[in-house]
């Protein structure tokens, strides 16, 4: 079940008209790697960190790549890959720079694949150009239109005195926010820092190996991906034996 901003929980929270209680979490169904990612979060120390990082590696989940523009390339492959079948698949960087890198690389791709229209724009925080059908994260709570800060939407209308949003993981969440709040507190979000997407919930995850600070293990920001997630790696030579 979604948990985060705009998942089920605040769907509940929302909607219902009474206290709801959970009384079990299943963190994952494979058992040896929820085992595994239990390793992942809380190290000892170098050793046990360094073997997370094989033993994740030896099951698939991490690409070791040679560049950090390489590692974008292959995170905005994986975003358009998933969103072609359909999947959400959350993107982490280390920085907001590296996010809104990938963002607008992956929105431009959208337009010339025929997926967004530029036809009609809006302008969102920095100046960033804002489609329907971008994914995107409002930044500040706004208790008059009901949107909460850090939550994701698609933007499903532009009109001149504002934006429609629509709840990634709710459809019936709709909220119209103005042309002003748009500009200083709504950007892209196809990919986020570690801080901005904990608590989502999406069926793939592909964290950069660099958004932990050159550390390993590089927590998923909290997400809970229906699936394992692939890391990608940035080993420091084509034959090292550690990962960053």
């Amino acid at each position: 079940m979604p948990v985060g901003h705009s998942g089920a929980m605040a769907t509940m929270k929302n909607r219902s008209g009474s206290v709801v209680e959970l009384t079990a979490v299943h963190r994952f169904t494979d058992s040896d790697y929820g085992e595994l990612s239990l390793r992942l979060r809380e190290p000892a120390n170098l050793q046990e960190a360094t073997a997370v990082a094989w033993a994740l590696t030896g099951r698939g989940f991490v690409k070791t790549v040679t560049t950090e523009d390489e590692a974008r390339e292959d995170m905005v492959t994986a975003y358009l890959n998933a969103d072609a079948a359909g999947r959400r698949v959350s993107l982490v960087t280390s920085t907001n720079e590296e996010a809104q890198q990938i963002n607008d690389t992956i929105q431009a791709a959208l337009v010339d694949a025929g997926r967004l229209s530029d036809q009609v724009v809006a302008i969102g925080q920095n100046e960033q150009r804002l489609l329907v059908g971008d994914v995107v994260q409002t930044r500040r709570n706004d208790s008059g239109t009901g949107v909460e800060n850090r939550a994701l939407w698609t933007i499903q209308d532009i009109r001149p005195d504002g934006v429609r949003l629509v709840a990634v993981t709710d459809s019936g969440d709709v909220k119209d926010v103005s042309a002003e709040y748009v500009a200083d507190h709504v950007h892209l979000a196809y990919a986020s820092t570690v801080h901005g997407i904990q608590g989502e919930t999406t069926d793939d995850a592909c964290p950069s190996g660099s958004h932990a600070g050159g550390r390993l293990p590089g927590r998923s920001g909290r997400i809970v991906p229906r699936r394992t997630p692939r890391r990608r790696a940035r080993a420091r030579g084509p034959h090292a034996s550690s990962v960053e």
